[in-house]
């Protein structure tokens, strides 16, 4: 917590387009007020708390899981079978979480891409 307070402080009005280029910045300096005013706070309660009031919020995490997930896989699959061919990047691309949970069980395993992306 006390590292949080060091790292953050309240931004000026000037700094906005500043955070808004910097996201993670302006979540620090978001954080940062709601630690000062609020005291001690149970991070996994207020991101709990954040999703049930913005369920575009958890979306938005839920999309980059997703999207990190595909990334890694492609990149683990790219090194094992050489150039992806694009069907394959967006099928990667397009996968569900669970999808990519599948694929990345199988990565070490699959001797080809069939067998990688097999249903």
């Amino acid at each position: 917590m006390e590292a949080l307070r060091q790292a953050a402080r309240p931004a000026p009005a000037a700094d906005v387009p500043v955070i808004l280029a910097h996201p993670r910045r302006g979540w620090v300096g978001v954080l940062h007020y709601i630690a000062t005013v609020v005291g001690e706070l149970n991070f996994e309660h207020f991101r709990e708390t954040l999703c049930e009031q913005l369920p575009e919020l958890n979306e938005g995490l839920e999309q980059g899981i997703q999207r990190g997930q595909a990334e890694l896989l492609t990149k683990q699959a790219q090194l094992k079978f050489g150039e992806l061919a694009p069907a394959v990047l967006a099928r990667i691309g397009a996968a569900s979480i669970e999808e990519l949970d599948r694929y990345s069980e199988r990565i070490l395993a699959a001797e080809t891409l069939d067998e990688l992306l097999a249903d």
